[in-house]
């Protein structure tokens, strides 16, 4: 009786911290710098504030319950991607807080990956961003397009630019004739692609595939309409087919066959996504607002870094020049926003550490080129840099993984 009672309480506890890192997960996706869901709840200072204390309950329970041991090559990395922020904060005299904030951000990000594997990061990820994905399409194209009446049972807020948006608890829809183009939680079409096309990675190189999930994860990403997120949702799929072949090709036929059969459904419902998708391809090959704006906010941010290069010109006077130079505000570009701030050797450092962490999800050399190159296309059409998922999927590679047989790593 007492090994049974033992075994109950085992099982309890168990279930108890798995569901504590689920949350975790959850709320670190649901409250992220990006989110909509954050920034028209939360002033920045109460963010940051929260945010704070989060991280040192996060530190008091590494240290109290794990052993917390550090290799010399993950001290090494958090050791000079702090000391070259510093570097910059003394050189430029720049000693604004959010400098502090990116230090707190990566070691948070190094924090939690010593608390959860890498098997439980990328099921709770992918399960969190299906979720959402779900959720936002049948707001986005059943609900709200046949009973828009619905829409006065929910509030009015307020974006980081001043703008109106619906809030309809876990989506959000802009007020200004987007209402087809599908934004998640997020600040931007273009920030929740990027969230989704990490989960559809995820779903097709890391678990055990399952085409539910793989349809309503395409099928957000296309809704997003985001030309950047159209451009890594191709390679991740053309990834996919060189890493397991055309066998594998060839018995996904139903899925490619279900896909056909909604995009008929919806093309024919609501004509007018595909003109949404046709611009979106366009901005592409013939130019618009958007990327012209996006191209010139990166050659911005490489002016500033070829005037620095080694140290950058700090946080403040990177975005506040490279915002002078486009005559507007911007939001765009990761790793060239980093060349501009800390210089070449910083970006150089986190480009690699993320390229590394790709790699031990998909275990297959063409396979991470391709995946990498769309995931860096996706974050250098948006600015990243306070957002702790990006760190965390940065830091990825030093999940270590559970043995429970649960994922699937066909090579």
């Amino acid at each position: 009786m007492k090994l049974k009672r033992f075994n109950f309480i085992s099982v309890i506890k168990r279930n108890q911290v798995q569901i504590t890192k689920f949350l975790l997960v959850f709320i670190l996706i649901l409250l992220n710098s990006s989110s909509l869901f954050r920034i028209t709840r939360f002033p920045n200072d109460t963010y940051y504030i929260l945010y704070s204390f989060s991280i040192a309950a996060i530190f008091f329970i590494v240290l109290i319950k794990t052993k917390l041991k550090f290799s010399p090559n993950e001290i090494v990395i958090l050791l000079s991607l702090s000391i070259l922020v510093l570097i910059s904060v003394l050189l430029n005299q720049d000693y604004s807080i959010k400098n502090f904030v990116i230090i707190a951000l990566m070691l948070s990000a190094i924090l939690i990956a010593k608390i959860i594997s890498l098997d439980e990061f990328v099921n709770y990820y992918t399960k969190t961003m299906v979720f959402l994905a779900a959720y936002s399409l049948l707001m986005t194209y059943v609900i709200l397009l046949l009973f828009p009446q619905v829409s006065i049972f929910f509030p009015t807020r307020i974006n980081a630019g001043g703008f109106p948006v619906k809030d309809y608890l876990f989506y959000f829809q802009f007020g200004d004739g987007l209402s087809l183009r599908n934004t998640g939680i997020f600040r931007e079409m273009g920030v929740y692609q990027i969230y989704l096309n990490i989960a559809l990675i995820f779903e097709l190189f890391f678990r055990k595939r399952k085409k539910g999930n793989i349809i309503i994860l395409t099928l957000a990403i296309i809704s997003t309409f985001s030309t950047p997120g159209l451009i890594q949702v191709s390679l991740t799929f053309f990834a996919y087919v060189w890493k397991y072949g055309k066998k594998e090709l060839k018995r996904n036929f139903k899925l490619i066959s279900i896909f056909a059969i909604i995009g008929f459904i919806i093309i024919t419902l609501y004509p007018q996504t595909m003109r949404q998708f046709s611009y979106s391809v366009e901005k592409l090959t013939k130019g618009g607002n958007s990327y012209i704006g996006r191209i010139n906010a990166i050659n911005a941010n490489i002016k500033l870094w070829a005037d620095r290069p080694f140290f950058g010109n700090g946080i403040t006077n990177a975005v506040g020049e490279a915002e002078i130079i486009t005559g507007s505000l911007h939001n765009t570009s990761t790793i060239t926003s980093f060349m501009a701030i800390y210089g070449i050797i910083f970006a150089i450092i986190i480009t690699l550490t993320m390229l590394y962490s790709i790699k031990k999800v998909t275990l297959n050399r063409v396979a991470t080129i391709l995946v990498f190159i769309g995931v860096a296309v996706s974050i250098n059409s948006q600015r990243l840099i306070y957002d702790s998922l990006y760190y965390i999927l940065t830091f990825m590679y030093i999940m270590k993984e559970n043995s429970e047989g649960k994922i699937d790593r066909r090579c």
